[in-house]
């Protein structure tokens, strides 16, 4: 940070202090989170695993997370929004293994699960070793069971460009169907690792920032114009093929794009 400080100060003109911008700013002000974020924005994406990289950057934001104005916003909102009410009132938490899907037609829901989740050896359950207690807890372990299928209903291929899309997908519907401020606090543990790939294609792989950039958009585009999917019990829809399921779910502009090529390419350019 001294680096900082004498750089801004010479442009400035005049002595910088950085306590101007560290006050009132519980993530600037974290000297661990600072390091992070500039790990993450300029490394090269793919030179580490994207699930352990998502658990540690979820791990290192919630050191920052006000949790309390987390629970006391969703309070608020519960009151105003039924639907948020009845899935936070219930706390769902599915009890499904990679045994039930073994059955279901091809085409259908659950038959996309089990070859794009099951045969990949994606973890199931999600639920352990997290709390449930509070409207936040919840939401952040129904988040983990429902990411794998918002691949697949965003029409999103398993790969780390397609990543990028169920990602932006929520965040589109949550600053949709949620107020601006707590849409904010929860997308907050994984946006700085979502932009990352961002900043990472501009800097290092430019030749697949425009696919990169267009899934991005694509799953903006679903979560805002999609309705209330989140607080459905996803196992419901699991034997309808996947076009009736979205409309059921109310999942709309879906557009489905290959992006294995760009993926490749990525990868390849990360690890050279």
């Amino acid at each position: 940070m001294e680096y900082v400080t004498s750089v801004l100060s010479e442009v400035l003109g005049e002595p910088f202090d950085p306590r101007r911008v560290y006050k009132d700013n519980r993530y600037l002000s974290n000297d661990k989170l600072r390091e992070w974020v500039g790990f993450t924005m300029l490394r090269r994406a793919g030179q580490l695993p994207g699930i352990p990289l998502g658990m540690a950057n979820m791990r290192i934001m919630a050191e920052s997370m006000d949790r309390d104005r987390i629970n006391a916003l969703f309070a608020a909102a519960r009151e105003q929004d039924p639907k948020l009410d009845a899935c936070m009132r219930a706390r769902h938490i599915p009890t499904y293994t990679a045994d039930d899907f073994t059955d279901y037609p091809p085409g259908t829901f659950g038959a996309l699960v089990h070859e794009n989740v099951v045969k990949r050896n994606f973890q199931i359950d999600m639920t352990a070793g997290f709390q449930v207690e509070t409207d936040a807890q919840y939401w952040r372990v129904r988040g983990l069971w429902t990411h794998d299928l918002e691949h697949i209903l965003g029409g999103a291929q398993f790969n780390i460009v397609g990543e990028m899309l169920p990602h932006m997908m929520r965040y589109g519907f949550t600053f949709r169907h949620l107020p601006p401020e707590l849409a904010g606090l929860l997308s907050t543990p994984l946006y700085m690792q979502t932009m990352s790939q961002l900043v990472s294609a501009m800097l290092h792989t430019p030749n697949i920032f425009v696919t990169l950039f267009n899934t991005i958009q694509r799953g903006w585009t679903i979560g805002q114009s999609s309705g209330p999917y989140f607080y459905a019990r996803m196992e419901d829809y699991f034997h309808l093929p996947i076009e009736e399921a979205r409309q059921a779910l109310e999942i709309r502009n879906v557009v489905e794009v290959d992006t294995s090529e760009a993926s490749e390419k990525l990868m390849a350019q990360a690890l050279a």
